[in-house]
């Protein structure tokens, strides 16, 4: 999923929920 990644680089909020 490295759409997600990108995500959590501009929202670290989402990193806890996916427990990266």
């Amino acid at each position: 999923m490295q759409d997600v990644d990108a995500l959590t680089i501009f929202v670290p909020d989402i990193d806890p929920l996916l427990g990266a």
